[in-house]
């Protein structure tokens, strides 16, 4: 072969044979078990269908989760979403049916439709008083989700949001002037 006699091509082939696998079995443990991020937005769809992906840790300074982002990541069970978040996207944790419980940051502003739904393990959702528009769906088909709590500052519930959770009870803070809950 005539590019074995250049020294670069030679070390750029070993490299190739010796170095990729053992950065591709590194790389495929980091998102079997934990990853940090470094933008200050994720991508669409960017993890979408990572079915091995268990745990993720956001770093502050990350402001939106777009849409799709982890979209069917059936086994994330841990999310750490910083305090910078103000938007999670449509559908951004969709059918991610090993989420039970998740606490969303308290500068969220947006949750977009169908942003956790078909959640199906979920239990328990609170809605900081800094979120002002949940999107349509939502939450939609979350069967296991019992306890809804909403802030004072939703101001904005789409079409369906909660619908087909049968066991859900709702707690809407007092002072949110575009909703109430009642026991009557």
């Amino acid at each position: 072969f005539g590019w074995a006699d250049y020294k670069f091509m030679v070390n750029a082939f070993l490299a190739v044979i010796l170095i990729a696998p053992l950065m591709g079995i590194l790389g495929t443990m980091a998102v079997n078990n934990k990853m940090a991020f470094f933008s200050d937005a994720l991508g669409h769809s960017a993890f979408t269908a990572c079915h091995n992906l268990t745990t993720v840790v956001l770093p502050e300074g990350l402001t939106v989760i777009n849409s799709g982002t982890f979209d069917d990541c059936e086994k994330l069970s841990e999310i750490e979403i910083p305090s910078s978040v103000t938007e999670i996207g449509n559908s951004a944790f969709a059918c991610c049916d090993s989420i039970v419980n998740i606490e969303l940051p308290e500068n969220l502003t947006t949750l977009g439709g169908k942003s956790f739904a078909a959640c199906i393990n979920l239990e328990s959702i609170a809605i900081p008083d800094s979120v002002t528009t949940i999107g349509s769906g939502a939450f939609v088909n979350c069967p296991n989700l019992a306890n809804i709590t909403i802030g004072k500052g939703v101001s904005s519930i789409g079409s369906q949001a909660f619908a087909y959770n049968t066991k859900a009870v709702f707690n809407i803070d007092e002072n949110n002037a575009n909703y109430s809950s009642s026991t009557d």
